[in-house]
């Protein structure tokens, strides 16, 4: 509304003329509306305000309604209005009650309903119409030729039986209005029974209001029944084209929900085309390193083979070693025999040496005891000589004692001698035989324990051997029988949505040629109904020439719409049992789309296992080859322990 303002300044300084109250007035409660409403009702407007508001009208694309309620224009400004909203293309209502129009302004509306493409509401209440004939016949010559208009009011305007008829025959042709206000007017007998037949003709018509205009009660009957067929036929056909658009609408889903099925399905198909050959390429990578692995365990069974020779040659040297080990255990003994035999005779020339010291000790203490008796017979015999030789008697005792503490001393330290040396060969001889037993020990033990390693080694070898190849020869079967199996499974399931994509694709057609047939059924109805108004007109016609047969005529018309809606009635149970069909195909294709999900599923749950299958395979392939490690780093530490002994 602020461009009409501007534009209506514009104006006004151009004219150099101040813009009236008024107008500002209502431009300012234009505002205010939700919509685009320029409300000029009661105003005292001139010809030079029509005149700015015309130039405003001409180009304007906002406004889009107009009321001029009561404003009680002359000729002059009702014809600058009028023409201004002729070039027009935006207003779709105009409210000119009470303004008097007379000939010209009628001539201009009529202008303006041939031209408008936007007109829906036109009130034309209390303008003296009938006044002038040719006002009213140029008002319903543009309504027959007018496309948009669904409300027209032209009561109080004094239209008379020829405008009536004129009106009639303008609605014979029209077939968008759907409100024509006639009331208080003159319109007669002639006028009602112009609008009975129009309506036998005009099947858009819903509200026709005759109030005041000298009707009989039988035409108004005949009319409002004629209204009330057109109601019912416009509800039954509103009906028939909601249902119609929801049918269309509910077939454009579904051939949309089939074209993405169709489409998810043939991309489920090139997923697992590519799952399967991903998953040929890998099962082949996998053999190709399965391939690889064989290869690298033969090289180290080759390499065990060769490590075997090698331990095989070392316990052969470990034999002679052993067996120069006992031939210097045998030399040992004999030695140890020889020193036994050598200690022994030591032993014994030691004991006679000791007896013979004993004897001569013995003597000595024996020949030292004949001297002491031969000494004291001698003291005896001189005891005159005793003190005298006294002190050689001391001297004597202590030279005993001296001798005496010498053999004992002499004694206990050859004693000494004797134990330490006996204890020394001892002990020299126990640690002999301590370390040859201990090497005997040893070299019996490294030897059982190499025996039972190479026997435990070449068993080992010779069962991983087979075992290897068992296992290798029963997961290619498994792989042959399970790249077998998954062919044919894919090879099903490719048939299987194909021959699903077929079956949706015969469902749509048939659904297209129900909907053909459907169309079909209804150009015939059109038809028959197009038929059976020729009939209704045969028969008002029959009824303007036989005003006595009025009532039987109307009996026949209501038996004919009673017929009537009983084909409304069976085509509406055709649309019934069609949407039954059309939830039939929908819980089919419900039905076909849980099947399809329940084999992706199970598509799902055999890659699974396939991919838990690998898994497994490769954690027995890892333990495998750190079993493999363990035994081979313990065998190479075991062939490594005895030659480090």
């Amino acid at each position: 509304m602020d461009s009409f303002k501007l534009k209506y300044l514009a104006s006004c300084k151009e004219a150099a003329i101040p813009p009236t109250d008024t107008i500002m007035h209502v431009l300012r409660n234009s505002d205010k509306h939700a919509h685009n409403l320029l409300d000029f009702s009661g105003c005292n407007i001139s010809v030079a305000d029509c005149n700015f508001l015309a130039k405003c009208w001409a180009s304007d694309t906002v406004v889009d309604d107009i009321r001029f309620t009561d404003c009680l224009l002359c000729e002059e400004a009702c014809g600058i209005i009028l023409r201004a909203i002729s070039y027009n293309r935006n207003l779709t209502r105009i409210d000119l009650k009470g303004n008097n129009l007379r000939h010209s302004g009628s001539e201009l509306v009529g202008k303006i309903l041939k031209r408008s493409t936007t007109l829906r509401e036109l009130n034309l209440e209390w303008n003296a119409l009938g006044m002038w004939n040719q006002g009213v016949s140029a008002i319903a010559d543009g309504l027959s030729m007018n496309q948009t208009l669904t409300y027209l009011n032209v009561s109080n305007n004094q239209i008379s039986h020829e405008g009536g008829t004129d009106l009639a025959e303008a609605l014979k042709r029209n077939s968008t209005l759907k409100h024509l206000d006639l009331r208080w007017n003159n319109v007669g007998v002639i006028g009602g029974r112009a609008f009975a037949s129009a309506l036998q003709h005009n099947k858009t018509l819903v509200k026709l209001q005759l109030g005041g205009n000298n009707i009989p009660a039988d035409t108004l009957k005949a009319i409002s029944s004629a209204v009330q067929r057109n109601v019912d036929c416009q509800s039954i056909y509103q009906e028939h084209q909601s249902m119609t658009q929801s049918l269309r609408n509910e077939i454009n889903s579904l051939e949309h929900a089939k074209s993405i099925q169709v489409t998810t399905l043939l991309d489920q198909l090139d997923r697992e085309k590519e799952m399967q050959e991903e998953l040929s390429e890998t099962t082949q990578h996998r053999l190709e390193q399965m391939r690889s692995v064989i290869e690298d365990r033969k090289r180290e069974l080759e390499n065990l083979r060769s490590r075997h020779n090698d331990l095989e040659r070392e316990y052969s040297k470990e034999k002679g070693r052993n067996t120069e080990l006992l031939q210097q255990v045998e030399k040992l003994e004999k030695k140890n025999e020889k020193d036994g035999e050598e200690h022994r005779s030591n032993m014994e020339t030691l004991e006679k040496k000791l007896s013979l010291e004993k004897a001569e000790v013995e003597r000595c203490l024996k020949e030292k005891a004949d001297r002491v008796a031969e000494l004291e017979i001698t003291l005896r015999e001189t005891l005159i000589k005793e003190e005298s030789s006294a002190r050689e008697a001391a001297m004597l005792k202590e030279l005993m004692k001296k001798n005496e503490e010498d053999y004992t001393q002499t004694i206990q330290l050859a004693e000494k001698k004797l134990n330490q040396t006996r204890e020394t060969m001892r002990v020299d001889h126990e640690e002999v035989l301590r370390g040859v037993s201990e090497k005997l020990k040893r070299s019996e033990h490294e030897i059982t324990n190499l025996n039972e390693k190479v026997t435990r080694l070449k068993g080992d070898l010779s069962t991983e051997k087979l075992r290897s190849e068992e296992e290798m020869m029963q997961q290619r079967n498994k792989w042959k029988q399970e790249e077998i199996s998954r062919t044919k499974q894919f090879d099903d399931r490719v048939d299987l949505l194909q021959s699903t994509r077929d079956e949706m694709q015969m469902k749509i057609s048939k659904q297209s040629l129900q909907t053909t047939e459907l169309q079909s059924q209804l150009l015939t109805s059109q038809k028959e109904v197009e038929s059976l108004r020729r009939q209704i007109e045969v028969q008002k016609q029959t009824i303007e020439n036989k005003e006595s047969e009025h009532r039987n005529e109307i009996n026949r018309a209501r038996s004919e719409t009673d017929n009537e809606r009983r084909v409304v009635s069976e085509s509406r149970d055709k649309i019934s049992s069609l949407e039954t069909k059309l939830v039939e195909a929908q819980a089919k294709i419900r039905d076909s789309e849980a099947t399809a999900s329940v084999e992706i599923a199970k598509l799902k749950d055999l890659v699974k296992a396939r991919e838990s299958d690998i898994e497994r395979i490769h954690e027995e392939e890892a333990r495998r080859a750190g079993l493999l490690e363990s035994a081979l780093h313990s065998y190479v530490i075991g062939s490594r322990s005895p030659s480090k002994r």
